[in-house]
Protein backbone atom coordinates (compact mmCIF):
# COMPACT_ATOMS: atom_id res chain seq x y z
CA UNK A 1 0.00 0.00 0.00
CA UNK A 2 2.89 2.65 0.26
CA UNK A 3 4.56 1.43 -2.34
CA UNK A 4 1.30 2.89 -4.03
CA UNK A 5 1.10 5.77 -2.14
CA UNK A 6 4.62 6.52 -3.11
CA UNK A 7 4.16 5.40 -6.74
CA UNK A 8 1.47 8.50 -7.05
CA UNK A 9 3.11 10.62 -5.07
CA UNK A 10 6.29 10.55 -7.43
CA UNK A 11 4.08 10.74 -10.69
CA UNK A 12 1.81 14.14 -8.48
CA UNK A 13 5.04 15.93 -8.39
CA UNK A 14 6.86 14.54 -11.64
CA UNK A 15 3.24 15.97 -13.48
CA UNK A 16 4.03 19.04 -11.42
CA UNK A 17 7.42 19.70 -12.61
CA UNK A 18 6.21 19.32 -16.36
CA UNK A 19 3.89 21.74 -16.05
CA UNK A 20 6.01 24.78 -14.25
CA UNK A 21 8.28 23.44 -16.86
CA UNK A 22 5.60 23.81 -19.82
CA UNK A 23 4.06 27.60 -18.47
CA UNK A 24 8.27 29.07 -17.95
CA UNK A 25 8.73 28.07 -21.37
CA UNK A 26 5.36 29.87 -22.81
CA UNK A 27 6.32 32.82 -20.56
CA UNK A 28 9.36 33.07 -22.17
CA UNK A 29 7.87 32.63 -25.72
CA UNK A 30 5.36 35.25 -25.01
CA UNK A 31 7.99 37.71 -23.50
CA UNK A 32 10.35 37.18 -26.96
CA UNK A 33 6.88 37.76 -28.84
CA UNK A 34 6.24 40.57 -27.21
CA UNK A 35 10.36 42.04 -27.91
CA UNK A 36 9.62 41.14 -32.30
CA UNK A 37 6.23 42.99 -31.93
CA UNK A 38 7.68 46.02 -30.35
CA UNK A 39 10.65 46.14 -32.68
CA UNK A 40 8.07 45.67 -35.88
CA UNK A 41 6.10 48.72 -34.62
CA UNK A 42 9.25 50.49 -34.18
CA UNK A 43 10.40 49.90 -37.62
CA UNK A 44 6.73 50.51 -38.86
CA UNK A 45 6.61 53.57 -37.17
CA UNK A 46 10.13 54.39 -38.63
CA UNK A 47 9.18 53.59 -42.21
CA UNK A 48 5.93 55.98 -42.25
CA UNK A 49 8.88 58.67 -41.23
CA UNK A 50 10.87 58.15 -43.86
CA UNK A 51 7.61 57.96 -46.05
CA UNK A 52 6.62 60.94 -45.06
CA UNK A 53 9.68 62.49 -45.19
CA UNK A 54 10.29 61.09 -49.20
CA UNK A 55 6.82 62.97 -49.70
CA UNK A 56 7.76 66.12 -48.37
CA UNK A 57 11.18 66.24 -50.28
CA UNK A 58 9.55 65.28 -53.25
CA UNK A 59 6.29 68.10 -52.97
CA UNK A 60 7.21 70.95 -50.63
CA UNK A 61 3.82 72.26 -51.76
CA UNK A 62 2.01 70.18 -50.11
CA UNK A 63 2.79 70.96 -46.57
CA UNK A 64 3.02 75.06 -47.77
CA UNK A 65 0.06 75.22 -50.11
CA UNK A 66 1.04 79.26 -50.46
CA UNK A 67 4.92 78.40 -51.88
CA UNK A 68 3.57 75.63 -54.21
CA UNK A 69 4.73 76.43 -57.52
CA UNK A 70 2.33 73.44 -59.08
CA UNK A 71 -1.01 73.04 -58.44
CA UNK A 72 -1.99 69.45 -57.63
CA UNK A 73 -5.15 67.53 -57.70
CA UNK A 74 -6.16 64.36 -56.39
CA UNK A 75 -5.99 61.02 -58.61
CA UNK A 76 -9.73 60.33 -58.49
CA UNK A 77 -12.52 62.90 -57.84
CA UNK A 78 -14.74 61.27 -55.70
CA UNK A 79 -17.33 63.88 -56.14
CA UNK A 80 -18.09 63.12 -59.58
CA UNK A 81 -21.19 62.33 -60.52
CA UNK A 82 -20.90 59.12 -60.60
CA UNK A 83 -23.76 56.38 -62.41
CA UNK A 84 -25.05 53.63 -60.29
CA UNK A 85 -24.08 50.03 -62.07
CA UNK A 86 -26.95 47.99 -63.04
Amino acid sequence: MTMKVLVCLIALVATALMLLSLRQSRIAQVNRMSQVWTELEAHEQAWKRLRLALATAANPGTLRPAQATQVWSPAFNYTADAQPSE
